[in-house]
């Protein structure tokens, strides 16, 4: 959960990790959303 924290930061990184984890897309997407 803290490397969400992390990727919220930069949504750059948050890219990045999105395309590395398969599940954790949706739930990045949403904590970016919001």
């Amino acid at each position: 959960m803290a490397v969400s924290h992390r990727t919220i930061r930069t949504p750059q990184a948050d890219l990045r990790l999105s395309q590395s984890s398969g599940p954790g897309i949706p739930l990045v997407l949403i904590h970016g959303s919001g």
